[in-house]
């Protein structure tokens, strides 16, 4: 069997760098069901959205390239994501899009008399638009292991429950091929791989992956569609999304080269878990410093995290071994896990997790994560022979964007790496490990995370 798969993307949990929007409501484009409430919007342009500052909010005036004002189905984009999608020929529009500032005088102070940051009305910074994604898709509920909680008698609008070891699935008859869907019933943007990929080496900023989807292609081929490269290998990764579904669990690409190399893979949060515990940071300023320009964020290693546990709404009771907290480099581990690095002599840091609040009934007898892990090991890609070419850098933090190859491998510059099994790489927003700490996982059954498969094999030279 061959599938599809695609990553769903949503607003990035606990973000207070970037500038928040509602939309501003206009009846003629609202319905409301009067029987179960639920609310659907036609897109009627310009849409008109409001930067207000909540009396509870920090504020601030950096836009994200993602903008969520309504629904994790709706946002304001930036020219960037504008023309990497147009790019991958997604079926979707995009319209104009005006701005107020309705917040008060005094929401728009701080305690001290202090003027909160805010996008300032009229506008004059680079364009936005507001998002139309068209291909709608519907889920098929047998195969996703879906139960029906309810279905309303007057719109239709249906609320699935879904088994811990479900998977969303989509009707193949209802895609059109388009990489960028929505699925009726579900949250969330769903876009290929490839674009996800592209998103987070071209650093597109304030949108985190929360799902995955899977569109089975047996009946109905699409390898051709735009936004979907093609070519296949000998472990039935065809192109950036297209897998073979008894071999998702390895998450490696084959290497395109053949020269002697050391196979790795990034790691990330493992998509789509709905029972497992999660932590929120709640002292993000003193934990990142912010470039003014590119809204880069930067980890402060010297400061201490604190944490707030957030159970899910179906929390059984379980804690993995990783709990991811800020971004895909730094996480709470287990004792086990920290033992495990500990013993392969993994160049990381350990330092102590502090609770800013007192644990809920919920957590009550339940043992949660004591350490934050911080990988020290901070490698630098071979931009020549992984194919990589600079095409902006920034003027505040000097970062640059690559637009890169999906015909070339991810290859490590052999000299900036120290032997850790464990490493990051300043290119490449992931936490990666050799393929003797994945076979370690596996063996020990290490809890929580997924293998990021973009497509292309992380190497480094031997």
């Amino acid at each position: 069997m061959v599938a599809r798969r695609l990553t769903g993307l949503g607003e990035p949990v606990s973000e207070k760098r970037f500038a928040r929007a509602i939309l501003v409501r206009s009846e003629s484009q609202y319905h409301d069901c009067p029987l179960c409430g639920h609310t659907t919007r036609k897109v009627v342009p310009p849409a008109a959205i409001d930067w207000k500052v909540e009396d509870y909010e920090d504020g601030s005036d950096v836009i994200g390239d993602f903008t969520w004002h309504a629904s994790s189905q709706e946002a304001v984009v930036s020219e960037m994501v504008r023309d990497i999608l147009l790019s991958a020929r997604a079926n979707v529009a995009f319209h104009d899009v005006t701005m107020i500032q309705s917040t008060s005088s005094r929401s728009l102070k701080t305690s001290n008399g202090m003027i909160k940051a805010h996008v300032k009305v009229p506008y004059n910074g680079p364009p936005l638009w507001e998002l139309e994604i068209k291909s709608t898709c519907v889920l098929d509920a047998s195969r996703s292991k879906a139960q029906v909680e309810s279905t309303c008698r007057a719109c239709g609008h249906t609320i699935f429950r879904f088994s811990r070891d479900s998977s969303l699935w989509i009707d193949a008859s209802t895609w059109d091929g388009s990489p960028v869907v929505k699925i009726s019933g579900c949250g969330f943007i769903f876009v290929s791989n490839e674009i996800c990929d592209t998103f987070l080496r071209r650093g597109v900023t304030n949108f985190s992956a929360k799902e995955e989807a899977y569109i089975d292609i047996a009946d109905k081929d699409k390898r051709n569609e735009p936004g979907f490269p093609v070519g296949s290998d000998s472990s039935g990764v065809v192109g950036n999304d297209l897998i073979a579904v008894k071999q998702m669990a390895p998450g490696f690409a084959t290497p395109k080269c053949s020269a002697p190399h050391l196979l790795c893979c990034a790691l990330t949060r493992k998509l789509g878990d709905h029972w497992t515990l999660q932590a929120r940071i709640v002292n993000p300023r003193e934990r990142f410093r912010v470039c003014a320009v590119c809204s880069r964020a930067v980890w402060r290693e010297e400061a201490i995290s604190s944490v707030v546990w957030e159970p899910p709404k179906w929390f059984d009771g379980c804690v993995g071994d990783m709990t991811w907290h800020a971004d895909n480099q730094h996480i709470l581990v287990s004792m086990r896990l920290k033992s495990l690095f500990e013993e392969l002599d993994a160049n990381v840091a350990f330092s102590p997790v502090c609770e800013a609040t007192t644990p809920t009934d919920a957590l009550r007898g339940i043992k949660l994560p004591q350490w934050e892990m911080s990988v020290r090991s901070i490698c630098s890609i071979d931009k020549d022979k992984s194919k990589w070419l600079p095409v902006h850098q920034c003027e505040g933090c000097g970062t640059v964007s690559f637009e890169t190859s999906h015909d070339s491998d991810i290859w490590v510059d052999p000299s900036t790496w120290d032997g850790s099994h464990v490493f990051t790489i300043s290119e490449y927003p992931f936490l990666c490990v050799t393929d003797a700490v994945r076979e370690r996982f596996e063996s020990d059954q290490i809890t929580s995370y997924d293998l990021f498969n973009s497509g292309v094999a992380i190497l480094i030279p031997e």
